[in-house]
């Protein structure tokens, strides 16, 4: 065994103890044990997270197509996939070449089947509306 007062490196990390093997340290030994429980702590987190996510049920919405505007109005359609228990408030707006909104909507996805569907409105436009935009779509309570 080597005496820390006589070895600069035992006097410095610390006496490598026996049990350990050699050039361990109880220290990086602990250090070890501290990243493992962490690393287990953090994947178990995401775990959970991911299993509440999936049974709250995620809502997933996008502009499926748009026309030009007829008489006024943007005949616009919305994709919207949810759980079919689900009933959305949806808000669009038009806006036109500057970016000015030129028309609002807000309209109604009912709970029901299918739980993919696509859902045709019309944006009533004050102005020339060249497109569309799906503000949100939130669960209804």
């Amino acid at each position: 065994m080597t005496n820390p007062d006589t070895d600069p490196i035992a006097a410095r990390y610390g006496r490598a103890t026996e049990h350990l093997g050699q050039g361990a340290t109880e220290s990086g030994h602990r250090r070890r044990n501290v990243i493992i429980i962490v690393v287990v702590a953090v994947i178990a987190a995401v775990a959970t997270w991911l299993i509440i996510d999936s049974q709250r049920g995620a809502i997933r919405t996008a502009l499926h197509s748009w026309h030009d505007p007829v008489d006024g109005v943007m005949p616009v359609t919305v994709e919207v996939d949810r759980s079919p228990s689900t009933a959305l408030t949806c808000q669009l707006i038009a806006v036109d070449a500057r970016f000015i909104v030129v028309g609002q909507l807000e309209f109604e996805v009912p709970a029901g089947e299918p739980a993919r569907q696509r859902v045709a409105v019309e944006i009533p436009l004050r102005g020339d509306g060249i497109a569309p935009e799906l503000i949100s779509c939130q669960r209804q309570e």
